[in-house]
């Protein structure tokens, strides 16, 4: 029994002596030699069969198998390793649970990031759901003070996000940033890494504006862009990256505050981002999409029919670069929609009409309810179905138009900054069979004028804010008031004069040039014109 003992002492040496050698040999190979791997591995196997359930040191067996089969997974992509790697790393995770609760932290973050790793290669969101779970526990254990926590909070602030992108869900968004409000925390400004901790929450924070319409995420997402863009000058491997997500804040910034210096700049910066990201860089859809939805948005104002050409032509490579399968193929499909659309009120030819609708069809499908793109796509689906009503006059598309703004005016309730655009929308859609009165039933019709005023006046009770698309939607509603003879017509100028003296005031503050004034100078006279009639 004494030699058995002594024997065992013995293996123990030696093996872990021979196993630390070659995990040597193949760190200096930058992990790349099969072979010294496979002897690795023989050694590991062997040192665990001496450590049987029980011992003492069987979780540095398990933890070391578990490397070994993730290194492995790496160089043969057989899923197979990665399933090893995690039941050895889950055994550890149970014996420290019980045995070693002060170290419970670091086979969690381990048997984390393997089931991301598993994630990343099946797509299975289960692993995503179970490996944040883990993230959770082990930050909680994990001392303040530790000089892995940054590198831990980063990777749980990436897979909150990915979730959120995959699954949807409010709660994953805001996890996502308050852990990356915290990861910030630990790259002080003079940081080498601190624009990657800067650039990754400005897009969390950009992204929960697009969903709850807070100001003030889109304004602290601009600060922490143009400070990353600061840290990564012309040179740095990651300016592309800055150009393309300062010019979508200008571009978010305008459609919120209007100042066309905003726009230029989004689109001066889009240029200079795609130069650096031609055809066949990893990134050039992304960098061709931004730039073609910015020269789309400055057609939209100043009507040059080359910014409209050339965001269809983008568009195009992008959809083409963004298979089938492919994450954003939704936002190529909506984008080229949108440009189709604008092409057929150009150049008035119905196909690039219908082939908007198939476009934005294909991407609804690609967002179901839940998903932050959605109210967007099917408030373009919805505008052009109304455009090819009034083309055709085919009732059912002016129906369909209906029940899907109806379902936009949910998702953008009153305090999004959409929301007004959606009641001008919505109106707009019931009030066009007016212009055909043979269309819709009498009482049908009657019903949607009243409607479509109802809407309109919703607008009168919002909140005081500035706002583009208030000042646009309460304009409508003074048009179509005049337009029909409807009551409410002086409320509407009313209502209207006011949000575009709020909105030139709150544009002013901010310190960007207010917008034109003769929108203002119209606006005043019309309605003193309507003063004798009321």
């Amino acid at each position: 029994m004494t030699y058995n003992k002594k024997h065992k002492s013995t293996c123990f040496v030696i093996l872990e002596y021979f196993s630390y050698l070659l995990w040597e040999l193949f760190e200096e190979d930058s992990y790349q030699n099969a072979s010294i791997l496979e002897t690795c591995l023989e050694f590991e196997r062997a040192l665990l069969d001496l450590r049987p359930p029980g011992h003492q040191s069987r979780y540095r067996s398990l933890n070391a198998l578990a490397e070994c089969y993730r290194r492995r997974f790496n160089l043969t992509s057989d899923a197979a390793d990665l399933d090893r790697a995690i039941v050895f790393e889950e055994e550890e995770v149970t014996i420290s649970t019980q045995d070693r609760p002060a170290d419970l932290w670091l086979p969690l973050n381990a048997l984390s990031r393997l089931l991301r790793m598993r994630y990343d290669a099946s797509g299975h969101a289960a692993d995503l759901q179970t490996a944040i779970g883990h993230q959770r526990t082990a930050l909680a254990a994990q001392p303040s003070d530790n000089p892995n926590r940054a590198v831990a909070l980063q990777r749980q602030a990436v897979s909150l996000w990915l979730c959120y992108k995959v699954l949807g869900g409010d709660h994953h968004l805001q996890e996502a940033i308050a852990v990356a409000e915290e990861h910030l925390l630990y790259h002080p400004a003079d940081d080498p890494d601190r624009s990657d901790s800067l650039d990754f929450l400005a897009g969390a924070l950009w992204t929960r504006y697009q969903l709850q319409g807070q100001v003030s995420d889109l304004h602290r997402a601009i600060d922490l862009e143009q400070e990353a863009f600061r840290l990564r000058p012309p040179g740095h491997p990651d300016h592309h990256y800055s150009l393309d997500n300062l010019a979508s804040s200008f571009w978010t910034r305008y459609q919120l505050q209007g100042d066309i210096t905003d726009l230029h700049r989004a689109v001066e910066l889009g240029e200079k981002a795609l130069d650096l990201q031609p055809e066949g860089h990893q990134d050039h859809a992304t960098s061709a999409g931004n730039l073609a939805g910015t020269l789309w948005t400055r057609y939209q104002v100043q009507k040059a029919p080359e910014d409209l050409h050339r965001a269809i032509q983008l568009q195009q490579e992008t959809l083409l670069e963004r298979m089938p399968g492919h994450p954003d193929r939704h936002h190529s499909l909506s984008n080229l929609a949108l440009s189709l659309r604008s092409c057929y009120e150009l150049e008035h030819t119905p196909k690039d009409l219908d082939e908007a609708i198939s476009l934005q069809e294909d991407a609804v499908g690609l967002q179901p309810a839940g998903y932050l793109h959605r109210a967007i796509i099917l408030d373009n689906l919805a505008s052009s179905l109304e455009a090819r009503y009034r083309l055709h006059r085919h009732e059912s598309d002016l129906r369909r138009a209906i029940d899907i703004q109806e379902e936009v005016l949910v998702l953008w309730p009153p305090g999004h900054p959409d929301h007004p655009t959606s009641v001008q929308h919505l109106a707009s859609c019931l009030l066009q069979p007016h212009q055909n009165t043979q269309a819709v039933t009498a009482a049908v019709e009657a019903a949607n004028f009243d409607q479509a005023f109802n809407l309109f006046s919703t607008l009168a009770a919002l909140p005081g804010v500035s706002s583009t698309s208030l000042c646009e939607a309460t304009q409508e509603w003074a048009k179509s008031a005049e337009e029909f003879k409807h009551s409410s017509v002086l409320e509407a100028y009313k209502t209207s004069l006011g949000a575009l003296d709020r909105h030139i005031a709150g544009v002013s503050l901010s310190g960007t040039p207010p917008p034109s004034y003769g929108a203002s100078h119209v606006l005043v006279n019309d309605a003193f014109s309507w003063c004798p009639e009321a």
